[in-house]
């Protein structure tokens, strides 16, 4: 009956499908935003209507991710950031070393053994009975 169940959203893509729950929802959420590197140089063509005409595409996302972080924070929402310099294999496993301690973290908090998986431990040993039996065609 307790954790946390992690969702993905893609900046501006998921703002209409997601984010409106994210601002106006139940406050039982914690938005971390992730970024990664820079972006190819690209440009926004100049005939595009709007503000982002003629603008470096790197700026028109970073543009949104400030729009979008900073309009949680005003929120009152939980919101916090991540920026990784380079997806390389050190930056990763620390990154990984991370999530692993805050799972376990977590887990002592709320009085959760995160290692221990029962749903999970029950959805195997019922899929190894099934490819024990004798087959029969398909069920």
């Amino acid at each position: 009956g307790r954790g946390m169940t992690p969702v993905l959203s893609r900046g501006a893509t998921d703002q209409h499908s997601q984010l409106q729950l994210y601002m106006d929802g139940p406050r039982d959420k914690l938005t971390w935003f992730w970024s990664l590197g820079r972006h190819p140089p690209l440009r926004v063509p100049r005939e595009t209507q709007g503000p982002a005409a003629g603008t470096d595409l790197a700026a028109v996302l970073e543009a949104e991710r400030y729009g979008t972080l900073e309009g949680l924070r005003r929120s009152g929402r939980w919101a916090w950031e991540m920026a990784l310099a380079r997806p390389d294999p050190e930056t990763l496993g620390g990154l990984f070393l991370l999530l692993e301690c805050q799972v376990a973290t977590l887990g002592r908090l709320w009085g959760v053994n995160p290692y221990d998986q029962p749903g999970v431990e029950a959805g195997k040993i019922l899929a190894k009975e099934r490819l024990r039996a004798p087959q029969r065609g398909p069920r």
